[in-house]
């Protein structure tokens, strides 16, 4: 029996809590205020949150819903991608 059943929605799951935790960190020092009068901060601080809740919605669905399994990360064209942008 598998533990992580979806390795696809685990990886997202961290990378929205990744993503989610950086942005807590880095709009720790703006001021929240209020819903009536938002502060600089409230918008991140509260899209962070959400991007918290989704990636333990998602590390939780990887462990109850089947998914397909990973495959192979193909780095020639993600080389050729990146080269191109540059």
């Amino acid at each position: 029996m598998r533990i992580i059943r979806s390795p696809k929605d685990l990886y997202a799951g961290l990378i929205y809590l990744g993503f989610g935790a950086a942005g807590l960190w880095f709009g720790a020092a703006y001021p929240m205020g209020s819903a009536g009068r938002m502060g600089s901060g409230y918008f991140p601080k509260v899209l962070s949150a959400l991007m918290l809740v989704f990636g333990v919605i998602a590390i939780l669905r990887s462990l109850r819903v089947d998914g397909a399994p990973m495959l192979a990360i193909r780095w020639k064209p993600l080389a050729l991608i990146l080269l191109g942008c540059s």
